[in-house]
């Protein structure tokens, strides 16, 4: 195998059938509740209103909202919720796929916080937001962004993506990049390119 040659996944909606980064923000919100953290579970409620009124970006929100998992939860708990998001939610045919994968990589616009708490039955390069361990072009990795990434990442512009998985065609300048595209919508995984 070449090393130049990858297989590469999307995640939210693709390997997991869900948005993980909705997901663990609900359950973070709900331990903090839990535990009577009142002060960082308003901030964050806060955060979210001022979102929907879009006096703050998507990009400032998330990155509110990552930091309050970072800071707020114990690393017990971390674990806890983005295992049980991933059991909860996981594609079964698209996790095969991934695993079965020669050299498969996750590029995704879920945090590094989230992703990188979760297991996939194997070593996974994993190219996501938010990444404090790499300088990447694009920090929230998303559209284009996941192209220009992947190529930062490998550090190499002439890195093939023989495979691409996807649930969305906002992803189409990495199905124009790949050789063949997958669309994943729940159990139905069709070629598109």
């Amino acid at each position: 195998m070449q090393d130049d040659i990858i297989d590469v996944f999307d995640f939210d909606g693709t390997v997991i059938r869900a948005n993980s980064f909705r997901e663990i923000t609900k359950k973070t919100l709900l331990i903090l509740l839990k535990k009577l953290r009142l002060k960082p579970a308003l901030i964050l409620i806060g955060a979210f209103i001022l979102r929907r009124m879009r006096i703050i970006s998507y990009i400032a929100f998330k990155t509110h909202a990552v930091n309050t998992f970072e800071k707020e939860l114990t690393e017990e708990e971390k674990s806890l919720v983005c295992k049980s998001v991933f059991d909860e939610n996981v594609n079964a045919g698209v996790l095969e796929r991934l695993i079965a994968s020669k050299c498969s990589v996750i590029s995704t616009a879920s945090p590094y916080a989230y992703i990188s708490r979760m297991s996939f039955g194997k070593d996974i390069t994993i190219i996501s937001a938010f990444d404090p361990n790499v300088s990447l072009p694009d920090a929230a990795n998303l559209g284009q962004g996941k192209v220009k990434n992947l190529i930062a990442y490998f550090g190499n512009d002439k890195i093939r993506v023989a495979n691409f998985y996807t649930d969305s065609l906002l992803d189409q300048p990495m199905i124009d990049f790949a050789g063949n595209a997958f669309m994943c919508r729940g159990d139905d995984i069709r070629k598109i390119k």
